[in-house]
């Protein structure tokens, strides 16, 4: 069971990328997130997820609660996520 801090930080991001879902004029399908896009969502200043952040975003991954791919056509490692 997910401690409640770790809980509490996932809901923040599920909430974080349904308003920037809500809030976008791209089609679903094409809804695709980076991290500096959340974080800059949240108000976050350094557009940088800290560690506890980044696995609880890795954990909705797991839980299948958001999608990730990585960004096509880059050389970057840049993962980007959406809702499912």
């Amino acid at each position: 069971m997910a401690a409640p801090k770790s809980k509490k930080l996932k809901e923040i991001l599920q909430t974080a990328l349904k308003e920037l879902h809500r809030r976008s004029i791209v089609p679903t399908e094409e809804q695709w997130y980076t991290r500096a896009d959340i974080a800059r969502h949240l108000g976050i200043d350094s557009v940088n997820l800290n560690p506890a952040r980044v696995g609880a975003l890795e954990g909705l991954v797991a839980e299948g609660e958001i999608m990730k791919r990585q960004k096509p056509d880059t050389g970057r490692d840049l993962p980007q996520y959406r809702l499912s």
